[in-house]
């Protein structure tokens, strides 16, 4: 897929197969819409989770991505000492990287028809015997997955959540 996948598709990648090290996102604030937020990825707090199956033969992935962030820049200064500003950004974060995890996993599946993320291999612990899920046509299948995608965003301290 080298050339073909964008940076924020290789992210994605990183997230679902739960090898991100660190990586720096810029989203809209949940503040002020004219300004953007710095986040630092550091790593996921939580292993990366999966739970696959068989709806009327489409495989129905639902993703759990758990990122352990820091606010790097916010553009104006606001109170991070106050929860409710955490849960506010914490809630924008879950939605940006939700929106390019799932663009990442359609433009595999639609656009390549290629399971790059191994989910077919993650199915097989579904099965008895490796025969039994040879009779599904994962290669066949794969292309009519869909996906839900869920974040679960922990933002610890950094300097901009002193208050002065």
């Amino acid at each position: 897929m080298v050339g073909t996948l964008e940076t924020l598709d290789s992210i994605s990648h990183l997230f679902v197969t739960d090898e991100i090290k660190t990586c720096i996102l810029t989203l809209d604030s949940p503040f002020k819409s004219d300004e953007k937020v710095d986040m630092e990825i550091t790593k996921l707090y939580k292993h990366t989770s999966f739970d696959i199956s068989l709806i009327n033969n489409s495989p129905f992935i639902e993703i759990d991505v758990y990122p352990k962030c820091y606010v790097k820049s916010s553009g104006k200064h606001y109170d991070y000492t106050k929860s409710e500003n955490i849960k506010k950004l914490e809630e924008a974060t879950n939605k940006y990287i939700e929106g390019i995890i799932r663009n990442y996993l359609y433009k595999i599946t639609k656009n390549y028809n290629s399971d790059i993320a191994a989910f077919g291999e993650r199915f097989t612990a579904n099965f008895l015997t490796l025969d039994e899920f040879e009779k599904i046509h994962w290669n066949s299948i794969f292309s009519s997955s869909f996906y839900k995608v869920n974040v679960h965003t922990k933002i610890t301290s950094s300097k901009l959540f002193n208050k002065q």
